[in-house]
């Protein structure tokens, strides 16, 4: 996923300073993925509540999180 689709973070207004972290979860059922939008600047991570089977779909879940705001999603 381009990290280049993120809009501005809302606390800061930088974009710059944004990047996606994603992690692989375990447990006795199996293997699933989660992701979050990060702002270095602010240091704040808006992490997806989305169980995911890949790493590309959890982060496109995080990037649409990310980029709504007031309930509304941006194209």
């Amino acid at each position: 996923m381009s990290e280049n689709n993120l809009k501005p973070c809302p606390f800061c207004g930088e974009k710059e300073e944004l990047y996606i972290e994603n992690r692989p979860c375990f447990n006795s059922y199996g293997k699933w993925y989660v992701a979050g939008v990060c702002c270095w600047r602010c240091n704040i991570t808006l992490w997806t509540h989305f169980d995911k089977d890949t790493i590309e779909e959890a982060e496109a879940d995080a990037v649409k999180a990310w980029n709504t705001r007031d309930g509304k999603t941006e194209e």
